[in-house]
């Protein structure tokens, strides 16, 4: 197999950007010409309430990273690179089970937000959600921690197996997550941002110090 150098890999991910660009771009050409030529005056009424919900989100997302990235970073401090590389395995291959509630959420939350704004009964397709994220989610979480070895053995080799004890741990990383994705995706619908943003912010906070 050819082995590539980090910078070739680089240059492959940006040319995956710019051609998802250009693509949107070309799939989107009418909404974003209508958009330009149609627009009068920018409505800062509208423009500040659109603010205060979004900028807490943009908070949200810091604290994500900074959840996810911080650990890391510790760990080359403290252990070297090559211990980072068997956790960054076992992230990722919990991650994966991620997917899964991000796939459902993504599908159904559409339709709560559209119930929510028609004053409709929206707690039934909550329970839908909540049911079908656990029905993807726990059996993957389940099936990687039996099989932990296996996949870790079969991916980067028996190299990466001091991964498994991390992974033991990180599984019940995508449980959470999703739980959390489904609490959370009501106080959007209630426009709490800013408490969002807290909790998030407090909780990397707590993983930083």
């Amino acid at each position: 197999y050819k082995k590539f150098s980090i910078s070739t890999l680089f240059s492959l991910w940006v040319l995956s950007v710019m051609v998802v660009f250009f693509v949107v771009l070309y799939i989107f050409r009418k909404d974003i010409s209508f958009f330009f030529l149609n627009i009068k005056r920018i409505r800062f009424d509208i423009l500040k309430k659109i603010l205060r919900f979004s900028l807490p989100l943009v908070l949200v997302t810091i604290s994500v990273s900074v959840m996810t990235l911080v650990d890391r970073y510790i760990l080359n401090r403290l252990m070297g690179t090559s211990i980072v590389g068997v956790y960054s395995l076992a992230f990722s291959l919990v991650a994966i089970v991620s997917t899964f509630s991000s796939i459902v959420f993504s599908v159904l939350y559409p339709y709560i937000a559209n119930a929510w704004n028609e004053k409709k009964d929206y707690h039934i397709l909550y329970n839908v959600l909540l049911k079908y994220t656990l029905l993807l989610v726990l059996p993957a979480a389940t099936g990687l921690f039996v099989l932990r070895e296996q996949m870790i053995t079969l991916i980067s080799g028996v190299s990466y197996l001091p991964g498994a004890s991390a992974l033991a741990i990180l599984i019940f990383f995508p449980i959470m997550s999703s739980l959390i994705s489904i609490l959370t995706s009501n106080h959007l619908l209630t426009e709490r941002t800013k408490y969002i943003a807290k909790v998030f912010g407090v909780g990397a906070f707590v993983n930083v110090t």
